[in-house]
């Protein structure tokens, strides 16, 4: 009897220490893995073949966690490289015309022979440049204001249609002087948002600029208002050159104005389209683009609707 529970025991060891040793094993392969991950091979991943379920669900788990840990790794490369471009766009916008500004300031105090004509040309130049670096230093600035902003400065009780037409009657001169004679579906019934109304012109007005200055060769510019259930709309459109099928996915991205695709005559400073997703999506709404070139160009946005 005694034999028999010597036998049994030594057997029992002798189990215990096979499971332990696999387990253990088991366990140096986990810690391989992270620890190659943690060294910056983050295409590692634990094996899911074990014969031990308790195993199996750690490893899964694991696994998980290193998917989320390399997501985030590839986000935060992805941010590092917009932040490192926008720093080189930024700098080429403001370099481009202080340079600019610098040589005909030059040419008005060193060059004798010129014209009153030639001189009031380069103050008008001088001028223009001026106002673009003024603009783009105060999209920056209202740019970083946004970022650390959660929502809406204000929660009023807005008329919509309301303010529509006062942005469109603001830029009634401007439409004008394009012989553009903007196509208004605005309906008299009021339809109303919470939210801030400066902020909500600021949006409407970036929208409405961007269609005067790029959709301007197509003479026919559009706003139109409706709602939905639960959702106020708005949609502006314009029937200029329009965004090609590339670029589409990039247009409220900083800096982005589109070289290639949208008429360069009168380029903006490319964080426009950008505050303006921003604030819409401040007051918990949304905008979308859609083009087809030479024939509408549309951004539409939505809002909740107040009752």
């Amino acid at each position: 009897m005694n034999i028999f529970l010597f036998i049994l025991m030594i057997s029992l060891i002798v189990l215990l220490s096979s499971v332990l040793h696999s387990r253990n094993k088991q366990i140096r392969k986990m810690n391989e893995v992270l620890l190659d991950i943690r060294n910056g091979q983050y295409n590692r991943h634990i094996r899911l073949n074990f014969s031990n379920r308790t195993f199996s669900v750690l490893a899964e788990n694991l696994n998980g966690l290193i998917q989320d840990f390399k997501e985030s790794i590839n986000r935060a490369q992805y941010l590092e490289q917009v932040r490192n471009q926008m720093i080189l766009n930024i700098s080429h916008d403001l370099r481009t015309p202080l340079t600019a500004m610098l040589g005909y300031i030059d040419a008005l105090q060193h060059e004798s022979g010129l014209t009153e004509e030639d001189r009031q040309a380069y103050l008008n130049i001088l001028s223009n440049k001026g106002e673009f670096l003024t603009r783009l230093i105060n999209d920056l600035f209202e740019l970083v204001k946004l970022e650390e902003t959660k929502g809406p400065s204000r929660e009023d009780r807005i008329p919509l249609n309301e303010l529509v037409k006062e942005e469109v009657l603001q830029l009634y001169h401007a439409f004008t002087e394009e012989g553009i004679q903007p196509n208004l579906i605005i309906p008299e019934e009021p339809i109303y948002v919470v939210g801030d109304a400066v902020s909500l012109r600021r949006a409407l007005s970036n929208l409405l600029t961007n269609a005067l200055r790029y959709g301007n060769d197509g003479r026919e510019i559009g706003i139109r208002l409706w709602k939905t259930d639960n959702k106020a709309w708005v949609e502006i459109w314009d029937r200029g050159r329009g965004i090609k099928p590339e670029d589409l996915p990039f247009v409220f991205e900083r800096l982005y104005t589109g070289v290639d695709s949208r008429n360069t005559s009168l380029q903006g400073t490319g964080l426009g389209l950008t505050i303006t997703k921003m604030l819409i999506e401040q007051h918990r709404g949304n905008i979308t683009v859609n083009s087809e070139p030479n024939r509408k160009t549309a951004f539409t946005f939505c809002l909740p609707l107040q009752s």
